[in-house]
């Protein structure tokens, strides 16, 4: 969900004013004016090529954005039960 920089920085003055820079999630700062992503420090982004589905994605190919030596939690369900709450149903990947 995108949030104006005001929703998490309140006590921020200048970020009460800031129009053209929205948060993605809590990794991903994004400024509008110029579209570059900002992660934050010890966080990363697991980016895969292009697929026609979910199932055809070839996770041994994921580019990691972000900072080194840190770990993405990935989760492997069918998307309709909450498998992701067992052991065993996701895996961590790293840069």
């Amino acid at each position: 969900m995108f949030r104006p920089l005001a929703f998490d920085y309140t006590d921020d003055a200048f970020a009460t004013q800031v129009e053209d820079q929205l948060l993605l999630g809590n990794e991903i700062m994004i400024a509008l004016n110029e579209v570059p992503l900002f992660i934050w420090e010890g966080k990363c982004i697991p980016v895969a090529e292009v697929a026609e589905s979910v199932e055809q994605i070839d996770l041994s190919t994921l580019t990691m954005l972000g900072f080194d030596e840190v770990e993405y939690l990935l989760y492997d369900d069918d998307g309709v039960h909450k498998d992701y709450e067992n052991e065993g149903t996701c895996r961590k990947i790293g840069k």
